[in-house]
């Protein structure tokens, strides 16, 4: 059987319905369903969930219980096309009370409708100005004294730790520190004594220049100051540390520091003696100076040399007070203090043979002071030919000693 299309307008094109669903006019079998969709209270649910898009299932429960008689009264009063009326239940509608019974169905679904709404808007309201309410003061502090507590005991535990690493390590650096500058200050006088036993060659060979000798002064000083550096710290107490930094590490610079004690008095005595040896060097030649000493000279003449030799005693005296006590110039010294009262005496002698006139007491007299000066300049290069073996078994004696201590370091 082949279904055909109603060639009528729908209900609504010319207001049939209206009649059809008060009772005036028969209803039309093919449009029930169509007036049942009308006369329910989806439309009215429908703008409600257009407002909220997502009702709570109460709402809409109460919307389709409410909607559900609503269809059950619009098909009760609809034409079976047997000229019979459907009934729901046991009780029969008339179609004045089926339309008021849809009315009220629909106002009531659109009531409950509009409540489900604003309840789900005052729900959405009360959410969003929830807070959590604040913790009370006793618990927060405990908690924060918790947290406190934990950070001070772990910062106690790192700084302990911090210590027992650190302190040790402290003290060893100044340890290191200080080997440092000792071993430096030991090699730099070591590095001097080559160029020391230079100077003492120069100063000891009869055969050296003015300038060769005029070397020795700078040569003597350096070696000075290089010994009176080493000496200085092997003599400044050890540095202070703090009471939990051991003091292990400082004190095993202690042996260094006694040896380091010996070497610079040694050098101070090396460079000591080479200054005693420039000034015997230096010295002895000036001794007993005098002009040409003729055997025979005029009053004129005689007056002058009798001026010039007090002079020349007056220089010898003062130069013999100067020079230095060494080892190595005793017998100089000694010689030189009897040929400077010599000289004073010898002086007097020697104008009165000129005065005299007496040539032979005068010449005598001139070869006696030239014999006390060679035999003072033999003596001076005896007595620096002894200084020199002297320093040179310091010196190796110094450098041996140095590189001992060096080598004994404990760091």
């Amino acid at each position: 059987m082949t279904k055909t299309t109603d060639p009528r307008p729908l209900p609504g094109n010319d207001g049939s319905w209206f009649l059809e669903l008060v009772g005036s006019k028969e209803a039309d079998p093919h449009h029930a369903d169509t007036l049942a969709e009308m006369a329910s209270p989806a439309p009215a649910g429908q703008e409600s969930a257009k407002t909220d898009p997502d009702p709570p299932v109460a709402a809409t429960a109460s919307a389709v219980g409410a909607a559900a008689p609503t269809e059950t009264s619009a098909a009760a009063s609809l034409d079976t096309g047997t000229g019979e009326t459907a009934t729901s239940g046991s009780t029969d509608l008339s179609p004045a009370e089926t339309a008021e019974a849809t009315a009220a169905t629909a106002a009531t679904a659109a009531t409950a409708a509009t409540a489900a709404t604003a309840a789900t808007a005052a729900t959405d309201d009360e959410l969003s100005d929830w807070e959590p309410d604040e913790m009370s003061r006793p618990l927060r502090s405990r908690r924060s004294f918790r947290w406190a507590a934990a950070l001070t005991v772990l910062l106690l535990v790192a700084a302990v730790a911090a210590g027992i690493i650190l302190l040790p390590r402290a003290g060893e650096q100044k340890a290191d520190q200080l080997a440092a500058d000792y071993r430096q200050a030991l090699v730099d006088l070591r590095n001097l004594l080559p160029s020391t036993q230079e100077a003492l060659a120069d100063l000891t060979d009869a055969s050296s220049t003015s300038d060769e000798i005029a070397g020795v002064v700078p040569a003597t000083a350096e070696l000075s100051a290089k010994s009176h550096d080493v000496a200085t710290l092997g003599t400044e107490p050890l540095p202070q540390t703090l009471p939990l930094v051991p003091r292990g590490p400082l004190e095993e610079l202690e042996p260094t520091r006694d040896a380091m004690v010996i070497h610079g008095a040694e050098g101070d005595v090396i460079a000591l003696r080479l200054g005693h040896g420039f000034a015997y060097r230096t010295t002895i030649p000036a001794l007993l100076a005098t002009p040409d000493l003729p055997t025979e000279a005029d009053t004129a003449t005689i007056n002058e040399l009798s001026v010039e030799l007090a002079e020349s005693l007056a220089e010898t005296s003062q130069f013999v007070s100067e020079l230095p006590e060494d080892p190595a110039f005793t017998e100089v010294k000694s010689q030189a203090d009897a040929a400077t009262i010599r000289f004073a005496a010898w002086q007097p002698e020697y104008l009165e043979a000129l005065r005299s006139g007496d040539v032979d007491d005068a010449a005598v007299l001139v070869v006696e002071l030239d014999e006390t000066r060679t035999a003072l300049a033999d003596a001076n290069t005896a007595a620096l030919a002894l200084l020199r073996t002297d320093l040179d078994e310091q010196i190796i004696v110094l450098a041996t000693g140095i590189e001992a201590t060096l080598n004994a370091m404990p760091r």
